[in-house]
């Protein structure tokens, strides 16, 4: 005999351990984000307020299983993207690198993201894009952009001088983000209205580590 779910209790996602909220459209162990990319299930359009998204409860984890389907774009969602979907990777909009870095650690962690990134075809919206990214500096840095305060120290980054190692957490959702959108919109003929002060142009006053 199955045992009694509660269904005004929230559910904790057997994937990514995430709780979520129980309704007819969320299958019974597996959030809304989960039951998407695995199954190709109805996605959750996103609200998220106070770290969890006030529709279905998600509260951004991803799974090592869901990253993956993620990065390789090789979800159940596949029948809905057109044919003619542009065969350019995403490690196509890391070049070339920002003029200006937050702190020294940031063209590592670009480098590594390209590396990464490579043969992954670009979404179809910025905002899938902008997921995607966000998703990958959880994986390689270690925590969400939103968790930290200003910058966080990764040991494989240090290579010596003042904030070796070190990551901007201001550097990378206020400009690299918007750096790539940017190259985005390009990419696909999109006009955006953007304002970029100090972008690609600028000279770095940081000393730029070893290709």
């Amino acid at each position: 005999m199955m045992p009694y779910i509660d269904p005004e209790e929230p559910g904790t996602c057997d994937e990514c351990g995430s709780t979520f909220i129980r309704t007819p459209l969320a299958m019974s162990g597996l959030c809304r984000e989960c039951a998407y990319w695995i199954y190709g299930k109805t996605r959750c359009n996103h609200s998220i307020q106070g770290g969890a998204c006030t529709q279905c409860g998600w509260d951004g984890s991803v799974s090592e299983y869901v990253l993956h389907i993620k990065l390789r774009g090789d979800s159940h969602r596949d029948p809905s993207v057109p044919a003619d979907r542009p065969t350019s990777s995403i490690a196509d909009l890391f070049d070339p690198e920002p003029g200006q870095w937050g702190l020294r650690g940031d063209p590592y962690l670009w480098r590594e993201m390209k590396k990464m990134f490579s043969g992954v075809p670009l979404p179809q919206t910025e905002t899938e894009l902008r997921d995607t990214i966000l998703i990958a500096f959880q994986a390689l840095v270690g925590m969400r952009i939103e968790d930290g305060q200003n910058r966080c120290f990764i040991e494989r980054f240090s290579q010596g001088g003042m904030s070796s190692g070190q990551i901007s957490l201001e550097f990378w959702p206020n400009k690299a983000l918007s750096i790539l959108g940017l190259r985005y919109a390009n990419a696909h003929g999109l006009e955006r209205l953007a304002d970029l002060h100090d972008t690609d142009e600028e000279q770095s006053d940081v000393r730029d580590p070893p290709s």
